[in-house]
């Protein structure tokens, strides 16, 4: 369910990645235009929420249950499993920010930068679906983890020291580094359920992981403009990029599914 939920958001992605710049196109050249034509999906997810939150208000919630729902702040493993997913969104969103930039400092057009992201999103979709049935059937999710930040970090090396090295090149990165980055997401996103002994107690690990996650993933693409502004270069913010997956492929060993801990 999880490569599902992962597949919709990839496939949205590579749509408003193909489509942008054409729209631009469209309106003259007006930017500001084309993102704005994405509040109209804002709209419709809108129309569909709204029933939800109304049946959610009237469930009944049993007695003590606002204590149940207490974050698990006092947890070492659910601090590790936070911070790894902090640092996979930073890598992800870092990527989003400035893969198309990269390329059109290196001579590409908006059109061809954007076309290399279409592709950079569109592997993502079905590599988000693929490696969580690979660790599923496997039941350890280590090993497609640690195939994952490989492809990763070897991708953000290339494209940050090697970008142009060749016709082929742009487009063997794209889809190495969309291998690593897709199959990495949603392998993270399920690590709150090797930990958790049913439901309620993942409800919580997750949102503890979302919450801090998330405000951490928003250092990343901060972080790589001010390297690239202080260097003059990408080939900096993207090693560190680089790095910081080996990190995470060190770090990765440590995740051991619950049942293989006990055993």
């Amino acid at each position: 369910m999880t490569g599902f939920y992962t597949v919709g958001m990839t496939s949205g992605l590579a749509l408003s990645a193909l489509a942008t710049v054409p729209i631009e196109r469209t309106l003259g050249g007006f930017w500001p235009g084309a993102l704005a034509a994405w509040a109209l999906l804002a709209a419709v997810a809108t129309a569909f929420w709204l029933p939800l939150i109304s049946r959610a208000r009237s469930v009944t919630r049993p007695e003590g249950a606002h204590r149940r729902a207490s974050l698990p702040w006092r947890s070492g493993r659910a601090w590790s499993v936070t911070l790894f997913f902090g640092a996979e969104s930073c890598i992800f969103f870092s990527s989003v920010a400035w893969i198309a930039p990269l390329y059109v400092d290196h001579g590409l057009d908006a059109g061809q930068a954007g076309l290399l992201f279409t592709v950079f999103a569109l592997v993502r979709v079905p590599s988000t679906f693929l490696f969580p049935l690979l660790a599923d059937r496997s039941g350890d999710r280590r090993p497609w983890l640690a195939l994952t930040l490989i492809f990763t970090a070897f991708g953000l090396c290339a494209i940050g020291l090697a970008p142009l090295a060749t016709l082929w090149a742009p487009w063997a990165w794209m889809i190495i580094l969309g291998l690593g980055v897709g199959g990495l997401f949603p392998l993270t996103l399920t690590l709150p359920l090797d930990y958790s002994s049913n439901a309620e107690e993942a409800g919580r690990l997750t949102a503890m992981t979302f919450f801090v996650g998330y405000l951490l993933s928003a250092l990343g693409p901060v972080a790589v403009g001010g390297l690239r502004d202080a260097t003059g270069s990408y080939s900096a913010p993207f090693v560190a990029l680089a790095v910081l997956s080996a990190g995470m492929l060190v770090a990765s060993f440590w995740f051991r599914p619950r049942l293989v801990s006990q055993s």
